[in-house]
């Protein structure tokens, strides 16, 4: 390792107490935590950059992380000693050293999972982890799909009344996946607006409780105003679960 070390954290964190990715003094975030071992490992205020700003109460499998680091201890080393210091619910899966970019900008898609309880009644180790609806018809949800997807304006899929990205981005995939009681449902975009993800799971349960049909998507999008999709879907169902450069 030279002086100094640019490198990529892969993070894995149950976000049920965070209030969410970004440091904003009002208690514990994923920032404010990996900052504070960081602090303690090398007695420098250290900034931290990362693939999303993740919401309170959102989890994730594969947050990405970057920082440039003094090369004061071997990446075996730090990996360790950083999973020491954290919080068990907070957990540094890999590190690597690497040639400098953004994690959120220079991201090709993300994606997230949902996961919806649809069984009468929710299993308690659920409760932190899955929204529970109650049963669904996946089938018209899975009609709904096709009118979301591709290059649209998601306007009427964030919270933000002036967002501070273009509007018009690329929605991939949705895909439902259904065992246990559980219903996942897999979105992946070449980036997200604010609270979109949740969003769009918000409005397709109403589709599966039968309260919009289908082709209702259609004027949704269309009118690219957030008072015409459906609820914002509650926090903790959700999972960053991927990002790809």
């Amino acid at each position: 390792m030279n002086k100094n070390t640019f490198c990529k954290f892969t993070v894995a964190y149950d976000g049920t107490h965070y209030l969410g990715w970004q440091d904003n003094g009002l208690g514990p975030t994923i920032e404010s935590t990996l900052k504070k071992a960081l602090h303690q490992l090398f007695d420098l205020s250290i900034p931290l950059d990362a693939a999303s700003r993740t919401d309170a109460g959102v989890h994730a499998l594969a947050q990405i992380v970057t920082a440039t680091l003094p090369s004061r201890y071997s990446l075996e080393r730090l990996h360790y000693s950083l999973n020491q210091l954290l919080p068990p619910d907070l957990r540094i899966l890999e590190i690597s050293a690497c040639s400098p970019f953004h994690p959120s900008l220079d991201a090709i898609s993300k994606t997230y999972h949902y996961h919806l309880s649809i069984e009468a009644v929710q299993l308690p180790h659920e409760r932190s982890t899955s929204w529970h609806t109650g049963p669904l018809n996946s089938t018209l949800m899975e009609e709904a799909i096709p009118y979301l997807l591709g290059t649209r304006d998601f306007s009427a899929f964030t919270n933000r009344k002036k967002e501070s990205q273009e509007p018009q981005l690329t929605l991939k995939k949705i895909l439902l996946t259904e065992s246990c009681g559980q219903l996942r449902i897999e979105l992946t975009a070449d980036r997200f607006l604010f609270r979109m993800a949740r969003n769009l799971v918000g409005t397709l349960v109403q589709v599966g409780k039968e309260k919009l049909p289908p082709s209702a998507l259609i004027a949704i999008v269309e009118a690219q105003n957030r008072t015409a999709a459906g609820p914002c879907a509650p926090a903790h169902g959700l999972v960053l679960t991927k990002v790809i450069y």
